[in-house]
């Protein structure tokens, strides 16, 4: 568990404190829920922004099926090739969330 837990001001599991906000997204309404969700629940169980990654990534696999592509941090750019539709870019505290899929050719 997270030392920070609770702790508003950071990331933790007082969700009452935070709000995930989806700064860019192409999923549909269900999609949202099955990221938000798993949003919330990596930052109530990690500190560490690669396991936070590792579990958000396991969830998404296991609920939107396909293989996901996380990307977790404070600060990060990034520059990416996605399958529309299956992109989103969400804030949470002080932290952000890049999730998506490329089914390119090979």
């Amino acid at each position: 568990m997270c030392s920070n837990a609770g702790n508003c001001n950071t990331y933790g599991n007082n969700q009452q404190c935070l709000k995930p906000v989806f700064k860019q997204a192409e999923l549909s309404d269900d999609c949202k829920r099955i990221v938000l969700t798993a949003v919330r629940k990596a930052t109530m169980l990690y500190c560490h922004e690669d396991e936070m990654a590792k579990c958000i990534r396991i969830e998404l696999n296991e609920k939107l099926k396909g293989l996901w592509h996380v990307i977790v941090g404070k600060h990060f750019a990034s520059f990416f090739t996605y399958t529309p539709g299956l992109m989103a870019h969400v804030l949470y505290g002080d932290m952000q969330f890049l999730v998506y899929q490329y089914q390119g050719n090979a």
